[in-house]
């Protein structure tokens, strides 16, 4: 199925999603991914801030233990989207944020760091297949940013539904996901072929 169809499709159903459903959803994601970073040598994490109305996995859970837990540095992006980049923020309990114009919260500060020093980026999605490839919003910030990446900075998706049952199509751009974390299970893609 083409990116298009499908991320109208998630997006849909990400709406359709009951009050109750959609924070106990998150709640089962963000605790996943909490026991990830606890229990690993993970200390600059980068994560994205959900933006409410597009019912986001609610990641603040994640941001306030980072942000509480030295050793443990969270990084949080501004979108430039006259340049059509992201650039990373390191964070700590002084600093502040905003909201954007287009309702993500980002940094108040211009202190950068750069995507090599990322162990573990969580991403935000729509979909993704079974394969770990993924759909985002469709502009390619994250595909630009984690083309940045180190070789071995885990990139994992956190998701809202569970995977798509066909393929999504791809493009030599597309960066596929390590792990994909939803309310049921983790999704390893590690030992897919090369």
């Amino acid at each position: 199925m083409n990116k298009q169809t499908l991320r109208k499709q998630a997006l849909l159903e990400r709406q359709s999603l009951i009050p109750e459903d959609y924070a106990q959803r998150c709640e089962s994601v963000t605790h996943q991914a909490l026991e990830l970073v606890r229990n690993s040598l993970y200390t600059t994490v980068h994560l994205f801030l959900p933006i409410k109305k597009n019912k986001e996995v609610d990641t603040w859970p994640i941001y306030n233990w980072l942000i509480n837990s030295p050793g443990h540095t969270p990084v949080v992006s501004k979108t430039h989207f006259k340049e059509n980049r992201l650039s990373h923020h390191p964070m700590t309990r002084a600093d502040k944020l905003t909201e954007s114009r287009y309702g993500i919260p980002e940094p108040a500060h211009n202190n950068t760091i750069a995507s090599k020093k990322l162990d573990l980026v969580f991403i935000p999605l729509l979909s993704f297949d079974y394969s770990g490839n993924r759909v985002g919003y469709g502009a390619g910030f994250y595909d630009r940013f984690l083309a940045e990446c180190r070789r071995d900075t885990l990139k994992v998706g956190l998701a809202i539904s569970g995977p798509f049952e066909g393929t999504i199509e791809t493009n030599k751009f597309d960066i596929p996901l390590d792990l994909c974390i939803t309310h049921k299970q983790v999704y390893d893609f590690r030992a897919r072929s090369v």
